[in-house]
């Protein structure tokens, strides 16, 4: 995990379009935002902020 973690890209500003795509229909599906973050570092090796999905989740609202 560490490993990975080292290894993953972070967008420190706007996410590409891709990610964005990707987290708007995991929050759909209906997943929390550990799932989201740990599902997209493990296939996609890319760290998303807990923080920052949240603020998906509320934007959603």
């Amino acid at each position: 995990m560490l490993t990975k973690l080292a290894n993953a890209r972070v967008y420190q500003r706007r996410w590409p379009e891709w990610l964005e795509t990707k987290v708007r229909r995991m929050i759909k599906e209906g997943l929390d935002e550990r799932t989201i973050r740990d599902r997209i570092l493990s296939e996609d090796d890319t760290y998303v902020k807990l923080k920052t999905i949240r603020y998906k989740f509320l934007e959603r609202a």
